[in-house]
């Protein structure tokens, strides 16, 4: 299973406030909401205004806005702002020493395009509103396949 770092929890909670008030919210509120740090959630708020996903507006009633809707933002455009896409590979930093005969070099390369493809055909809108997600197959799927009773079931 696929971990996502903290970061990343942090900015889909932070676009889900945003994308429920779309006259603009502050960090305060987004950080109290969601029991985050507001010197986190700032620095945070900082790189996606800089990535272009918010915009800020300063004053009483400044806070951040989204630029765009959450259903036009892919989960891979996030993570790539967030520099959280990492290629997938099973070599060091100096190269594979099996390169010419590596047998699962094709299909690894295969999973990573179609994971990529995944990431990007998945919306912040998809991560962040549980209907969405009840919405497919491959979800119901992969929720039935951790369902704790059959895990249970499975382990006797």
């Amino acid at each position: 299973m696929l971990k996502l770092g903290k970061q990343v929890e942090t900015a889909l909670m932070a676009l889900k406030d945003l994308s429920e008030n779309p006259g603009g919210v502050s960090i305060s509120f987004i950080a109290e909401k969601n029991s985050l740090s507001k010197n986190t959630l700032s620095k945070l708020m900082q790189t996606l205004m800089n990535k272009s996903f918010l915009v800020s507006a300063q004053g009483v009633k400044g806070g951040y806005k989204l630029l765009r809707p959450i259903n036009e933002i892919s989960f891979f455009d996030l993570l790539l702002a967030l520099d959280e896409i990492k290629p997938l590979t099973c070599t060091t930093d100096l190269g594979c020493v099996l390169e010419d005969q590596c047998s699962i070099k094709s299909p690894l390369r295969l999973w990573e395009k179609r994971f990529l493809d995944f990431l990007r055909e998945t919306t912040i809108e998809d991560l962040t509103f549980e209907q969405a997600v009840k919405t497919t197959d491959d979800a119901d799927v992969i929720i039935n396949a951790f369902d704790a009773n059959s895990l249970e079931s499975r382990s006797l």
